[in-house]
């Protein structure tokens, strides 16, 4: 008697990634000294969207690795940030052109 069970699969999330997110948020926030980390977190929250400040310190953090944000101030996630245009720019770039990839192999 040997019962099989079916595992879950996970669906993927929908809606923007929470470094998305981010970027969006320090781009409407429009500080010139930068965005802080609170004001950030509050923006999203506002716009609508539950992400737990878990998973926006994360964003934050691998924004500044990956050089989208540019930390002003403070060390880890907290401080204030700025988006990184040259960089940002690039990024935006190089995934539209993922999406044109994607889209000519569906075709």
């Amino acid at each position: 008697m040997v019962t099989e069970t079916k595992k879950a699969t996970k669906s993927k999330p929908t809606g923007p990634t929470t470094l998305d997110l981010v970027v969006k948020a320090v781009t409407a926030l429009n500080d010139t000294k930068g965005s802080s980390g609170v004001a950030i977190k509050k923006h999203i929250k506002a716009s609508g969207v539950e992400r737990s400040s878990v998973f926006v310190n994360k964003a934050i953090k691998r924004g500044v690795a990956t050089g989208v944000l540019k930390q002003v101030t403070g060390t880890g996630a907290s401080g204030t940030f700025k988006l990184d245009t040259a960089k940002a720019k690039k990024a935006e770039q190089e995934k539209a052109k993922k999406q044109k990839a994607v889209q000519r192999k569906r075709t």
